[in-house]
Order: structure tokens, then sequence, then C-alpha cells
């Protein structure tokens, strides 16, 4: 599936295959994509402040950040034995993609996204997910 994933990533549209990169991204990297897309998707969002009410908004302010610091807790909790299972699982399917991947594959994906992609959003994911499987 995860070669599947790869080959489709560049033969599809361009809409598409941001999409296509995060689920590579996902399966091959774990939680480690999804914590570092969740602090990049959290830092353009604005709170919603209560001006019309007449109340300040510091104190929404003040209940995200103490959510924030709730999970980064429970993220270290349960961190010990299910981060090292997630790692191996990772190197495993890193594994078996690049037994079945063949040269003029990886060497297109490389072209498509880090050499003719527009987008730098859209390179830079490439770039993490390409830095993954070859680290």
């Amino acid at each position: 599936v995860l070669y599947f994933l790869l080959q489709v990533s560049f033969l599809v549209d361009e809409g598409v295959s941001p999409v296509l990169l995060q689920l590579l991204s996902c399966a091959l990297c774990g939680s480690k994509v999804l914590s570092g897309s969740a602090s990049a998707g959290s830092s353009g969002t604005t709170v919603p402040g209560g001006s019309s009410s007449g109340q300040p908004s510091g104190q929404s302010k003040s209940s995200t950040k103490k959510s924030k610091k709730e999970d980064k807790e429970k993220e270290r909790e349960g961190d010990g034995s299910s981060g090292s299972q997630e790692d191996q699982l990772c190197t495993a399917l890193v594994n078996q993609l690049n037994k079945f991947a063949d040269k003029e594959t990886l060497i297109q994906f490389l072209r498509c996204f880090l050499l003719e992609s527009n987008s730098s959003s859209v390179r830079w994911q490439a770039h993490c997910l390409t830095l993954h499987i070859y680290r």
C-alpha cells in the first residue's frame, strides 16, 4: 500500500498530492508528524475574542494554554513504551518501502516534489518524508 501511495502521489493532481504526502508521512513517521503539523496548524489559528460581548478574550486564551500544557503532559506520560513500539513499526514500514520501491520511482518522487513543485509547503512535506526514509 505504501509503495502504491508513493507512486500515485506524483501522478495525481497537485491538489491531491499534499494529502497523499501527509498520509505517507503519518504512516512512515508516526506521531512525530502529527505533533509537528498540529503545532504548525494551531499557530495560524486565531482564538475568537469576546469583544462584542464586552468580555476580555484573555480568559479563552489562558484556557487554551492550559489545555495545551495538559496535552503535552499526557504525551510525555504515554511516550514510554508506546514510543519505542511506534518507532519499531515505522522502521519496519520504511524498510518495506525501501524493499519494494525501485530507484526510478524514488527519483521521480524526488524530482516531482523537491525540484518541480511550486508550493513550498509541499516541498517541505516531501523533504521531511525523504529525510525520514533515508535516516
